[in-house]
């Protein structure tokens, strides 16, 4: 297949980095590393293992694909003498490859990938951010500097590709780039992967939970990123209401300690459930009333996504990403980030109206069932980097997505 991707007979050669191996963007990169078209791309990939345990088995599925390899340790935090190893490392794996386009994904691997890539002439230098790190803060002086950051790393890139319209939104009112090279591609889900393997009431015994009990849950990682200790927070205010809820919350990482303590502090430790980290969480979401997204910033997340196909009604708050996906009245409820009593209030009204439920249940469905497919998602991937790969000019032609 060789002479469908280029004027030289041969695969587009392209180059993935990604330092956040976590949540969202690890399952970003997991879709798209499975199913790009090996036949017209072949896929590198520069990795950081230093965050999730559970990255592994993403490698080891990368590999069955022949997908080349390539660990290089980088921080999340600002580590100069760290970042500029990692970079030196990165800017040799770029000279070496020859690569028609590198994709850099998130800050970190976005700023050093970039720049090392620019640098050494790449013909083609692509950047999704998934997600600002100066979005919860923009006006302190971390926010400030995050921002500062991200205007520099924009004159390294031909072009950003957002996971949402309003992550383009904010990279557009925030001057990081010049807007012709912001375009979209949203995130989607493999529906038909969405399926329970263990019946709702396996699953609720396991976790301890009577079957007469409500539950109100979240999927999150364990990060500042998620706000959970709001969701916490709003817990005594969803009980006065709801005596009888429990509450669970499926993931892990470094603040998981942090809310399991703040969970026992408060008295809770009966009824709220931590349920660790689960490859497998459609038995979690088909066993809850109500799902919460409490997070503070987004991007796109895969979770409402997730919770949307198995047809739950969601409160979320109202931040970018999340509002593409959560109407108010319609799927779900929206309210300010960092309010529990507004998201106790939210819950409270929807585990109190059994029509309000049933009715954001089938919208949530409707609303998922219209997503695009993961094979058109895919589909719109391959366009966009042949049609950005200067070696295709004679063969394709300006198609971009908006």
């Amino acid at each position: 297949m060789g002479n469908l991707s280029d004027p030289f007979n041969r695969p587009i050669r392209v180059l993935e980095i990604l330092e956040a191996t976590t949540g969202g963007t690890r399952r970003h990169l997991y879709y798209l590393l499975t199913h790009l078209d090996t036949g017209r791309f072949s896929v590198s990939l520069v990795y950081s293992d230093l965050r999730d345990p559970h990255f592994a088995k993403d490698l080891e599925t990368f590999a069955a694909r022949g997908i080349e390899l390539i660990e290089v340790p980088m921080r999340r935090e600002i580590s100069p003498f760290d970042d500029l190893a990692s970079f030196l490392r990165i800017a040799r794996i770029i000279h070496r490859g020859r690569f028609d386009i590198v994709h850099a994904h998130s800050s970190k691997a976005g700023f050093l990938g970039r720049l090392a890539a620019r640098l050494l002439g790449v013909p083609a230098v692509i950047y999704s951010p998934h997600s600002f790190a100066f979005q919860y803060n923009p006006h302190g002086l971390r926010g400030a500097l995050y921002r500062s950051l991200e205007r520099i790393g924009g004159k390294f890139h031909h072009k950003m590709l957002c996971v949402s319209e309003g992550e383009r939104k904010v990279a557009g009112e925030n001057r990081i780039c010049p807007i012709e090279t912001l375009h979209t591609l949203c995130n989607t889900i493999p529906r038909e992967t969405m399926k329970a393997v263990r019946l709702p009431a396996e699953v609720r015994r396991s976790l301890g939970i009577p079957e007469s009990c409500p539950i109100v849950g979240t999927v999150a990682q364990f990060r500042p990123q998620k706000g959970l200790s709001h969701f916490v927070n709003a817990m005594p205010g969803i009980l006065e209401r709801c005596p009888d809820v429990r509450f669970l919350i499926v993931g892990d990482g470094p603040l998981f300690g942090e809310v399991r303590e703040q969970i026992r502090g408060m008295g809770l430790d009966k009824r709220a459930i931590l349920a660790g980290h689960q490859e497998h969480t459609p038995d979690f979401y088909q066993v809850m009333d109500v799902f919460v997204s409490s997070s503070l910033w987004e991007g796109m997340p895969y979770v409402i996504l997730e919770a949307m196909a198995m047809g739950l009604p969601i409160v979320a708050t109202d931040t970018v990403g999340n509002n593409e996906l959560v109407t108010h009245e319609k799927n779900g409820l929206l309210v300010p980030p960092e309010n529990p009593s507004a998201i106790a209030d939210a819950v409270g009204d929807v585990l109190c109206d059994s029509d309000r439920r049933i009715r954001y249940t089938h919208e949530s469905r409707y609303m998922a069932s219209n997503l695009p497919t993961l094979q058109e998602w895919i589909a719109r991937y391959e366009e966009f980097y042949r049609s950005n790969c200067p070696s295709m000019s004679l063969k394709v032609g300006s198609t971009r997505l908006t």
